[in-house]
């Protein structure tokens, strides 16, 4: 995003240099060099670049980094945010609180936690019915799971080994996420799929609510990206070096309460990958007919990722409440 921005400030300045010798490259080192410094810096100022950048305010672009750079103050960063309106909104409450407990139809018990303005399961799903009593299928080999088609609903324990279900949770396909309901980026999302009565899958816009609240209430360090630590449980993380990474110095993991442990997935060939080192959580926002988002974090980094996938693999589910 950094090089993208900075390519597209300089040819917004100098729209008919095309830095394709070294010469310029090193004539325009020192502006290359500000803006960078600038932005590592000011966090405020990263935030600014990726809103004007994905937003294409062509015109706009070398204006405000402009008017940034000519300024060392912070404060003035913060208006500049003010002013473009992607200053997120700033909640009251930032100390997490215990949610009231949820119990799903086959009895497993919940904690749940206040985050901001909602309240999250702070465990994995683990039901193997629908709340109307239908029972999800159960499908506990490789071939059978290669077999399964994106419509596929199927759930499972990580390697298939049931002693996996209360640490863990259960991993279901997509379809089996959402009980066959359309995907939509709502919010809330309305899709009550496989969570109980009164709970809803999240859409990727009510996932982002959870991540801008934790950016912007200082469960991260303040550069507003890294806030994975403060959703990832204490223990059961591969150990890392780095630090603020999730599997770094561990006793500091989980100030949001989340308690986000690392389940891993079935991929869509029936094999299962990374328990130890990943979670991975399906959003109820479809990609395409054969993709859907999902959330992830990773013992090695320090963020909170989303990306999509294939609706064949299994990965965890955390509910909402409406």
């Amino acid at each position: 995003m950094l090089w993208k921005f900075a390519k597209s400030f300089l040819y917004t300045v100098f729209p008919r240099i095309k830095f394709r010798s070294l010469k310029q490259l090193i004539r325009y080192f020192p502006l290359f060099f500000l803006l960078i410094g600038s932005i590592i810096l000011i966090p405020e100022i990263q935030v600014i670049c990726d809103t004007i950048y994905e937003k294409n305010y062509t015109k706009m672009r070398a204006i405000f980094i402009i008017l940034i750079l000519a300024s060392s103050q912070r404060l003035f960063a913060q208006q500049v945010l003010a002013a473009i309106n992607v200053v997120k909104p700033i909640y009251t409450s930032i100390a997490p609180v215990a949610g009231p407990p949820v119990t799903d139809i086959d009895g497993n018990n919940y904690k749940t936690v206040k985050i901001g303005t909602q309240i999250w399961m702070a465990e994995n799903l683990k039901t193997t019915r629908y709340s109307d009593g239908t029972a999800i299928p159960l499908v506990n080999n490789p071939p059978a799971w290669s077999d399964l088609t994106s419509s596929g609903k199927a759930y499972c324990w990580y390697n298939d080994d049931i002693t996996n279900k209360e640490l863990y949770g259960a991993l279901y396909t997509w379809a089996a996420a959402m009980n066959g309901e359309a995907g939509n980026n709502l919010i809330p999302s309305g899709v009550q799929g496989v969570c109980p009565t009164g709970w809803h899958m999240p859409s990727d816009a009510e996932w982002k609510i959870l991540t801008d609240f934790l950016t912007y209430n200082g469960f991260d360090s303040g550069r507003g990206i890294d806030v994975a630590k403060s959703i990832a449980a204490r223990s059961g993380w591969k150990e890392y070096h780095i630090t603020g990474t999730v599997g770094n110095d561990q006793l500091k993991n989980n100030e949001s309460g989340f308690s986000a442990l690392p389940g891993g997935s079935r991929l869509y060939n029936g094999t299962f990958n990374q328990a130890g080192n990943t979670a991975n959580w399906w959003r109820a926002t479809e990609f395409s007919e054969s993709l859907a988002y999902y959330r992830y974090i990773s013992y090695c980094n320090n963020r909170i990722y989303q990306s999509s996938n294939n609706k064949q693999n299994g990965f965890s589910v955390r509910c909402l409440r409406d």
